[in-house]
């Protein structure tokens, strides 16, 4: 039967039954062409067409831009080590959009739990559980928000295209060659959103958005396109190095988080500054200082090795949240890269009476001959600590510690595994086991409501 004669007829059954087979044979067609694909790239088959690349034929053969292409031969290598998912795309019981997101984060081990996953989600719902996790990952492991992605698609004539092309050029000849089109962009922007000094010396931060700030847990979100996105707990600590804090944004937040936690038990970067006043504003550093250390440190970047004078961001050596002080002494000119490597763990600041010596996450002093296994390990073992919620000065003192105990046992390259585990023997917490009782206790109990209530906001800095 045909579309327009069941149409007439109102023959639900057999239009629905119809695109139900289509689905079926597209989902074999979709493993087939990518399989077909495959095989012209490795066998350099498109050249007997005439073609250059396997892009340029897929281009004259299927009208498929190379972005387009690129996708298929990425999800075609993916199948080859994923034989369930692979099959039930040629059964047709799972649709080629939803392999797409698969083969972001299914290996063969865990194929199996994500292939129920897809079928009992929708694209959207299937996107989102993807969405922060590494290929690997199961899932019900935790999402990383530094991996959390958002869609920013859009086409342009003719004079943009140019404006872009040209852009690109000079971003990358003045800041490096090898720059994405991702990074080119946000360099661009944040050049675009950099304020200008004002006459009375004053410099606005380069660009301002707003964070909320949990009184309980600390944890920060953004909001964004009308989500509520978690921020990494490296772009908070960033953001309280200098930035504008407003409190609670209003009465009845301030009295409900007072029934949550008592004001002196807030953490001491955010107890100096909450409050029910919404016009209240505070710098954490005056522009006062800021000037000093902008003229102390020549307006660049103060890690060793580093030029770069745009994006630059103020750094406290010693946390506020530790007790460290606004003095210059205690401050550093960062650009924004190295402010969010450090903060991250993969570098370390340590103030002598001569200035600030930086060393790498392993603790070898930076320009020394680099161990990318050690600095790999370090920085993983300092990700696992601050998810199980230490402090960022407590991470980098259980680190060091645990870096002296392993090299006094004779284990020269140790790997993440063993530093969290040596950290954890020496941390003040005792043992793994204890510090898991103890966290769904300190930051569970509340529940969404109390984290909610909690919250006061703080205007960054720079992105």
């Amino acid at each position: 039967m045909e579309a327009r004669a069941a149409e007439q007829a109102g023959d639900r059954v057999a239009i629905v039954s119809w695109l139900q087979a289509f689905g079926r044979r597209t989902g074999a067609q979709d493993a087939e062409v990518g399989e077909w694909l495959l095989a012209a790239e490795r066998t350099r088959a498109y050249e007997l067409a005439g073609a250059a690349s396997i892009f340029q034929l897929a281009e004259q053969l299927l009208g498929w831009e190379g972005r387009t292409t690129h996708e298929r031969l990425r999800v075609a290598r993916a199948l080859e080590s994923l034989p369930r998912v692979a099959a039930a795309l040629r059964a047709g019981e799972i649709h080629w959009t939803k392999v797409r997101e698969l083969s972001r984060v299914a290996v063969q081990e865990t194929e199996a739990e994500w292939l129920e996953v897809a079928r009992r989600s929708s694209v959207r719902e299937l996107e989102a559980q993807v969405s922060g996790r590494r290929a690997g990952d199961r899932p019900g492991d935790p999402q990383d928000p530094e991996l959390v992605e958002r869609p920013l698609v859009f086409r342009a004539k003719a004079e943009l295209w140019g404006i872009w092309q040209a852009v690109g050029d000079r971003v990358r000849r003045e800041v490096d060659a090898r720059l994405t089109d991702e990074e080119v962009l946000l360099h661009a922007l944040r050049i675009a959103l950099q304020g200008a000094t004002q006459e009375d010396g004053r410099r606005e931060p380069p660009c301002q958005m707003a964070l909320t700030v949990c009184a309980v847990c600390e944890r920060g979100f953004v909001v964004a396109g009308g989500e509520e996105v978690p921020a990494p707990d490296a772009m908070v600590e960033r953001a309280l190095c200098d930035a504008t804090c407003i409190g609670f944004l209003d009465e009845e937040k301030a009295r409900l988080a007072a029934a949550v936690v008592d004001r002196e038990e807030l953490p001491p970067v955010l107890a100096a500054h909450v409050g029910t006043n919404r016009r209240r504003r505070s710098r954490s550093v005056r522009r006062s200082i800021e000037r000093k250390v902008f003229q102390r440190d020549r307006e660049r970047c103060s890690v060793p090795g580093c030029n770069h004078r745009l994006y630059l961001e103020i750094h406290h050596v010693q946390l506020v949240m530790d007790g460290g002080t606004d003095d210059p002494e205690n401050l550093v000119l960062l650009c924004s890269t190295h402010h969010r490597l450090l903060h991250e763990g993969r570098l370390l600041a340590i103030r002598r009476e001569r200035g600030v010596d930086f060393y790498r996450a392993d603790g070898t002093p930076c320009g020394t001959a680099l161990s990318p296994a050690a600095l790999e390990a370090n920085a993983d073992a300092f990700a696992s600590l601050r998810g199980m919620r230490f402090p960022e000065r407590e991470a980098r003192r259980l680190l060091g510690a645990a870096r002296g105990a392993l090299e006094r046992s004779g284990v020269m390259a140790p790997t993440a595994e063993a530093l969290v585990k040596e950290a954890l023997r020496a941390s003040r917490r005792g043992k793994l086991a204890t510090v898991v009782a103890e966290e769904p206790a300190r930051y569970g109990a509340s529940g969404p409501r109390g984290h909610r209530a909690g919250r006061a906001h703080v205007g960054r800095a720079a992105a």
